[in-house]
């Protein structure tokens, strides 16, 4: 699941057609009126966060100093909030660093 914390309009379907490029199974989108400075990966299925920080794993990009990448990784922050009741194992919450993490999700108006 992909859940737009940013306000700009049509920005989940955007990270979701990247998503589903890079191999990810997405099962819906949604918009929050929370808004989120930083992109969030919500664990809610394991009490420890294993799905949550696996996604994060997957979605880290090293930094940049210019156009040049240099020294760590950048990761989404990762919360577990379970919910048995869901289908999806983790749902990405995109905040306001989107870009760092999604650089081909172009909203499309």
């Amino acid at each position: 699941m992909v859940v737009n914390g940013t306000g700009v309009h049509r920005l989940a379907r955007a990270v979701e057609r990247e998503l589903l490029n890079r191999g990810f199974n997405i099962y819906g989108t949604d918009d929050t009126q929370t808004h989120y400075h930083q992109t969030v990966v919500v664990d809610l299925r394991d009490p420890e966060g294993k799905n949550a920080r696996a996604v994060a794993l997957a979605l880290a990009v090293r930094k940049r100093i210019f156009a040049l990448r240099w020294g760590g990784m950048i990761m989404p922050a990762v919360e577990v909030r379970l919910d048995s009741s869901r289908f999806e194992d983790a749902e990405i919450i995109i905040g306001d660093d989107y870009r760092q993490f999604f650089p081909q999700a172009v909203p499309l108006y």
